[in-house]
């Protein structure tokens, strides 16, 4: 065969990626059965491991299996972008939750996890599948405090140090959106997907971000071009993450929502309002 990158379900956890040689040697070692699913580059859909010619002996093949459909919708229309049936109450009130907690730093872990898992399971694919979050936040709690603890350089009287600490929130802020794309299922199989995104891009992108701030409205225009960036990394299915947003569009519905906070009464309103728009413009496209 011919030298590929592979992917195997072991334990209920997507891991890899494995060469040739060491897919063989789990083979060899049982971590790797012939139920196992499997994935490589190539391959339109995961599979059960006996179902990819080759990679195991054929007396252990048997009667080949159609296998499940898995992965993101390949529809080319207009209509494949995501959306969300969390109501304003839930999702604003966990919201909440999710900013005290960051201030508390010890709790973050386990509430963030459990915001991700609630809010994955309301997000809407055009065709109907169904997507979850299974990470655990006992892989991640010392991701998630130190950087909440990295939110208190703001309140340090000490010039610029938010933007000093730059390389470290990057590198936790990667690690966390690795950890949040690798436990994403569909329709309870796991998906090959990987941000593919290097350190030293997002350590840019980050610091462009917090210096655009001081350019008033130019942020919008950053975030917008970072957010594609984003998207663009995702990686390991034949269907990519397109983000469609403009920078206008962030700069006027932010404008609009801060106007909200001033008010304060239609906050929910408008944070939900934020949020159907931003999951409307991450469309679903074939590769």
């Amino acid at each position: 065969m011919t030298s590929r990158a592979w992917f195997a379900v072991i334990a209920g956890q997507q891991t890899g990626p494995y060469s040739d040689d060491q897919i063989q040697d789990l083979i060899k070692q049982g971590r790797v059965v012939r139920d196992t699913m499997v994935w490589c580059e190539g391959m339109s859909n995961w599979c059960k491991a006996t179902e990819v010619q080759g990679l195991v002996p054929s007396s252990h093949m048997p009667p080949p299996i159609p296998p499940p459909p898995l992965g993101f919708i390949q529809s080319p229309t207009s209509q494949n972008c995501l959306a969300t049936t969390a109501n304003v109450g839930p999702l604003v009130g966990r919201t909440l939750l999710v900013a005290i907690c960051q201030f508390l730093i010890i709790p973050i872990p386990w509430v963030a996890t459990d915001f991700y898992k609630w809010f994955v399971e309301r997000l809407q694919l055009p065709r109907g599948e169904r997507l979850a979050f299974i990470g655990k936040p006992e892989d991640m709690w010392h991701v998630f405090m130190l950087a909440a603890l990295c939110g208190y350089a703001g309140f340090i009287p000490i010039p610029f140090l938010p933007l000093l600490l730059t390389p470290l929130t990057a590198c936790l802020g990667l690690l966390i959106v690795r950890w949040f794309v690798s436990n994403l299922t569909a329709d309870g199989r796991a998906l090959p997907l990987r941000f593919a995104g290097a350190y030293w891009p997002y350590v840019g992108w980050t610091a462009l971000g917090m210096v655009s701030f001081y350019t008033i409205v130019g942020w919008a225009w950053v975030y917008a071009a970072f957010m594609r960036w984003m998207c663009r990394n995702v990686e390991g299915t034949n269907t990519k993450i397109v983000f469609t947003g403009t920078g206008i569009e962030y700069l006027w519905r932010t404008v609009v929502f801060g106007l909200s906070a001033a008010v304060i009464i239609p906050i929910p309103w408008t944070y939900h309002w934020y949020v159907k728009w931003f999951l409307s413009r991450l469309s679903l496209e074939n590769r």
